[in-house]
Order: C-alpha cells, then sequence, then structure tokens
C-alpha cells in the first residue's frame, strides 16, 4: 500500500476516535493525529487546500473542545495560559490584516488556518494537563507507537515520505523527517523532565537510547543538536536533585561524556574511524560545521534565500518595510531567487523562507517582526527563571523552538508532529493548584 493512501486511513479512523472515545483516549488519537499527513510532499499547496489536512488542523482539535463544552477555551479566557495567548492572537490578528494587500490569498487563508490551528490545540493541551489526562506512561507509549509507524512507512509500505533527490530514504514516520525528529526529542524532553523527576534508569537510559536511534537514522541535523541539548538538561536535573550521592556521581560522568562526544562529533563522524555506513547518513555532514558549511546538504540554498530576502526588505518602500509585503507573499522571494525549482502553481508559499523571523519582516513588517521577537524572548526568559528554580523541561526544548525559528517555517506547521510536541510542553508549563476549591492557574514563569 502507498503510504498516502495509509496515511489517509488512518486520519479518519483517528479523528472518529478523536469524536468518540473517552477523553484521554481522544486525546491520544489527537495527538497521533499529528504524525499523518494526508497530502504528502507533492501536493500543489498553492492552488488547492487539502481538506483531510484542514479538518485534522481544525477540526480535529475543535470537535475536542465541542465535547468539552468549550472549557478549553474559556480556560484560556479566564487567564489559563493567557501571556502566550495575547501575544500570539496578536500576531494571528495583524496576519489577517496583511492578507488584504497579499498576492497570494489562498495560501494566505490557509496560513491563518495555521495560526488559529496553534491557539485551538495549544488550548486543548492546557485543559488536559490540569485535569491530570497526560502521563508519562501515554507519552511513552506515543515514543512506540511513533518509531513502529516510521518503521511501518519507512520499510513496510512503499514510502513517500523522507525521499529527497540524490538521497537515499531517511527514516520517518508519515511526516517530513525533520518533524518526526523534532517530536520525538519533545517528547523525551517530556518523559523526563515533565513530571516527577525520572532520574537515570534503565527506563530512562532506554527512552534516551530509542530516541537517539530514531533521530540519527531521521538525518535531521537540528534534531541531533536539540537531542544533546535534551540529555544535557537532564544530566543537569539529576546533579540538581538527586538525592543519592552515586547517582549525582553517575549523572556528572554522564553529562561530561555527553560533553566529550559533542567534542569529538567531528571524529566521531569523520573518514578517521572508516564508517562508512556511518558517512552516508545526512547528520555526517555536521561535521563540515567549521570546515567546509557550504557542503551541508541545504546550507548554501538557505543562505541565498536568505540574502535575497533581507535585499528585498531593505530595497522596499517604507510602508512595506514597517507594514510588510502581505502575508504569505513570501512566494515572491523564492520565485525570483530560485525561478527553475519552483513553479508558481505548486510552490508552498508559508514554507519557503525557512527563516520565520525573516519571513515575518517581510511578510508582516517591523510590527509582525517585533510581535515574533518579543514571543520568542519571552519563551527565553522563562526558560532561564524556570531552569534557576529547577524545571529544566522548557530549557531542554528551547533549541528545538530557537532552531526551527531561524532554519524551518514552522509557523505554518499547527497539526504538524513538530508543533504538537512544543504544544504540549508549552501548555505544561503551566502549573494548576488547587485551592479554596477551585483551580487557580499560576502566571507563566511566576
Amino acid at each position: 500500500m502507498n503510504a498516502i493512501d495509509f496515511s489517509r486511513y488512518a486520519i479518519v479512523i483517528l479523528l472518529i476516535g478523536v469524536s468518540f472515545l473517552p477523553i484521554r483516549y481522544a486525546l491520544m488519537c489527537l495527538i497521533l493525529l499529528s504524525l499523518f499527513d494526508a497530502s504528502g510532499p507533492g501536493f500543489a499547496s498553492a492552488s488547492g487546500v487539502g481538506i483531510l489536512n484542514a479538518f485534522k488542523v481544525l477540526g480535529a482539535p475543535s470537535i475536542l473542545i465541542l465535547r468539552l463544552k468549550l472549557a478549553p477555551l474559556k480556560g484560556l479566557l479566564r487567564g489559563y495560559g493567557r501571556s502566550l495567548i495575547v501575544i500570539f492572537t496578536f500576531l494571528t490578528t495583524y496576519a489577517v490584516v496583511a492578507t488584504f494587500w497579499s498576492g497570494w490569498k489562498i495560501s494566505a487563508l490557509k496560513m491563518i488556518g495555521y495560526l488559529v490551528g496553534y491557539i485551538l490545540w495549544f488550548s486543548v493541551f492546557v485543559f488536559a494537563w490540569r485535569r491530570g489526562y497526560i502521563s508519562r506512561q501515554i507519552l511513552i507509549v506515543i515514543i512506540w507507537v511513533t518509531l513502529f509507524l516510521a518503521v511501518l512507512q519507512s520499510y513496510i509500505l512503499d514510502p513517500v515520505f523522507g525521499i529527497y533527490q540524490f538521497e537515499s530514504q531517511r527514516f520517518t514516520a508519515f511526516v517530513s523527517p525533520q518533524y518526526f525528529s523534532a517530536f520525538l526529542v519533545v517528547l523525551l524532553a517530556l518523559v523526563l523532565m515533565g513530571f516527577p523527576r525520572m532520574y537515570l534508569n534503565i527506563k530512562s537510559i532506554t527512552m534516551i537510547v530509542l530516541v537517539s536511534i530514531g533521530v540519527v537514522l531521521s538525518g535531521s541535523r537540528y534534531g541531533l543538536l536539540s537531542l544533546f541539548g535534551v540529555i544535557v538538561c537532564f544530566a543537569f536535573a539529576n546533579i540538581r536533585y538527586s538525592g543519592s550521592a552515586l547517582r549525582m556521581m553517575v549523572a556528572t560522568y554522564v553529562m561530561f561524556f555527553l560533553i566529550i562526544v559533542i567534542g569529538l562529533l567531528h571524529s566521531f563522524l569523520g573518514y578517521s574511524l572508516n564508517f562508512a555506513w556511518l558517512q552516508g547518513l545526512r547528520v555526517a555532514e555536521i561535521r563540515y560545521l567549521f570546515e567546509d558549511p557550504d557542503q551541508i546538504g541545504t546550507l548554501a540554498w538557505r543562505i541565498g534565500m536568505y540574502h535575497e530576502t533581507v535585499n528585498e526588505i531593505l530595497s522596499s518602500t517604507p510602508w512595506y518595510i514597517v507594514f510588510g509585503h502581505g502575508t504569505s507573499s513570501g512566494a515572491n522571494v523564492a520565485l525570483k531567487t530560485f525561478p527553475l525549482r519552483y513553479d508558481p502553481n505548486t510552490i508552498d508559499a508559508n514554507r519557503v523562507i525557512h527563516n520565520e523571523f525573516l519571513r515575518a519582516w517581510y511578510e508582516w513588517g517591523i510590527f509582525g517582526l517585533g510581535l515574533l521577537c518579543v514571543f520568542t524572548l519571552f519563551l527565553i526568559v522563562v526558560a532561564i527563571r524556570k531552569a534557576k528554580r529547577g524545571d529544566f523541561l522548557l530549557l531542554s526544548v528551547l533549541p528545538v523552538i530557537i532552531l526551527s525559528l531561524t532554519i524551518e517555517n514552522i509557523l505554518a506547521g499547527s497539526g504538524s508532529s513538530w508543533a504538537t510536541g512544543v504544544l504540549l510542553v508549552l501548555s505544561r508549563i503551566y502549573e494548576y493548584k488547587k485551592r479554596n476549591g477551585a483551580y487557580q492557574a499560576c502566571a507563566l514563569g511566576s
């Protein structure tokens, strides 16, 4: 069976689960939905809308919200997750306004749908954490299911995802390898640090090994670097909170071992060890980071896109610099820079610049760029404050978020595995306490 056909059947089945299963299992179906794409990498995004994917992004969380009698949205309006939502709502509102002078109306409407989707999924996850519907065991099960789906798509079915020109098949589920690896990394962070501390034991080591294998085989370079960040934060958490001197010593050794591994990454992945199979993996290209960056996959292409985007911004009139060229108009830069690579009828206008800060400045002007920068700085400050108080969860996934904002197109990613994983973390950092018989939300960073 073709992977796309299987993915479409799976989405329909999971949507039924979201609609009728008990809430705890409906939430599992919602999370697993993010591992399936109904359109595939070759979809003509500029001239069409993937109905099944659209229903996954907006319909699935809406069904749960309706089943819960609007409780997730009411929770946000009362202040649950208010800080994040206020900033993001302003950004979404301005993106709506910027569609009026955009030349890519269909893509712009889809972009609005993605941004609204983030708010819907976030509200559901905030509610789920508050009511205790998400547990460590559920997330561990989801990691196993994710790896099984990757094996199914990559090696058993006729693969569609993870196949790129001049590259061997990359290990992934029914989504892009980048989103797949980021999803695994974020779930690992939640399993290790999102609940009462899991110190170094067989279960935690097993999860680290499994996720590491999945990330390496996916070929995602930023996924691998993000994985190191999660493991190092986990080691620091063990050092700080271990009640056993032996555990503290073991955690210290593990942390320093990881630092040595990172330092020797060039040698380990280079030709000196003559691991031909390892050299063939995309993650092996990290060894060129300080030698010949142009040999790192699409880096040269991305730099060309960034350079042309900056030139377009600086050569624009003051109106466009301040207010932007319009939502999804980044496609104009891609068509101008790489006319042989992109076609106006098939280009995905929301996924071409590969840097959300440059994309925000070009499409939404200084106003949109400012909102995105405030949102990002807000997360950085909160992550540091939380880490000082012993909660390393947000800090551990911060590399995933920052790298994705600077080299990927994650604003157009709600309903994806990447977005689902990150939203699970962002919704988790709100602690709920029962006081005087009522739930009260502690403000983010409090």
